[in-house]
């Protein structure tokens, strides 16, 4: 019996295996992408300016991420927000 678990690798290696073949797009995109000249160009462009209380604003990359994942899913400002606080491959990628 132990023999036929080790040769697949158990319940956790099959679901190791199955997690890295159904990868999402925006891991797929975050993987193709070179995001390094979009933060060159954001940071050229934009200045990052605090609010009324000294907090710092979000960089602008992430902006430009949460944008790209709105229109590639077409999701409303409130859908997107929603997305951002629960989807773990939302909030990893932007």
């Amino acid at each position: 019996m132990a023999n036929r678990f080790e040769k697949k690798g158990g319940f956790a290696g099959m679901a190791a295996v199955r997690r890295e073949r159904n990868k999402t797009t925006p891991e797929k995109i975050a993987g193709l992408v070179d995001w390094w000249p979009f933060k060159k160009l954001l940071n050229k462009k934009l200045d990052r300016k605090s609010d009324a209380v000294d907090n710092p604003s979000y960089p602008a990359l992430s902006g430009f991420k949460a944008l790209l994942l709105q229109s590639w899913y077409r999701l409303s400002d409130r859908e997107l927000s929603e997305n951002l606080e629960d989807r773990i491959s939302f909030r990893c990628r932007t």
